[in-house]
């Protein structure tokens, strides 16, 4: 379903959320070196191993390194650290010091997804909604944006709205699609705007607050 020509198919939907890994996370690690990390991730310390996995990611203390960066990240990863497993996510994405793998990007998505990661739950919802590295699943894609939108995920919130509008997975219903746009519009992202401002151009009836 396409009404009044908003949505023109799997484009209309935000795409993977590539950011995490240059900025957010690593926020909490600017200033040290490797060295305050090094000792307690040979130990097996999850949260050193991905504190050093951020310095080799963006080469702060260190020589950038994405293998050096890929492998603690993985070991952290493996002991169930969510920053991590997404922070993997996004460099099989990328293609960041191992080979493109939407698969092997799907895997730790998930794994972070389930832990209540909001980014990854909309990189799996996308994932899920275009068939990237999993068969693609349009009820799957709305129980993911609808797990990172309840969480105040802007992208997530726009992408639920725009199924609600569509009418994908779920009865059509403006008044829902118009309520999670305004979420998202209200964090300032800017494709929110964009399609209230469309449903108000077409002559849709967008209630005031």
């Amino acid at each position: 379903m396409n009404p009044r020509g908003i949505l023109p198919g799997c484009c209309w939907v935000l795409g993977f959320l590539l950011t995490s890994c240059t900025g957010g996370y690593h926020n909490t690690v600017r200033g040290h070196k490797a060295g305050d990390y090094t000792a307690a991730a040979e130990q097996e310390v999850a949260d050193a191993q991905y504190n050093l996995g951020v310095l080799y990611y963006t080469g702060k203390g260190v020589p950038q390194d994405y293998q050096a960066a890929f492998k603690w990240y993985t070991a952290a990863a493996e002991q169930g650290d969510a920053k991590a497993q997404h922070c993997l996510g996004e460099m099989c994405c990328k293609g960041e010091g191992v080979p493109q793998d939407y698969q092997t990007a799907f895997k730790w998505f998930t794994a972070a997804a389930e832990q209540g990661e909001a980014k990854a739950q909309h990189n799996i919802g996308y994932m899920y909604y275009c068939g990237e590295g999993t068969p693609k699943d349009h009820n799957a894609a709305f129980k993911w944006y609808s797990a990172a939108a309840k969480q105040g995920y802007a992208p997530s919130q726009t992408n639920l709205g725009l199924m609600y509008y569509a009418g994908e997975c779920v009865p059509q219903n403006y008044k829902e699609a118009i309520k999670w746009l305004r979420k998202a519009a209200r964090q300032g992202e800017a494709s929110a705007h964009h399609y209230l401002g469309l449903m108000y151009s077409n002559g849709e009836e967008v209630p005031q607050d």
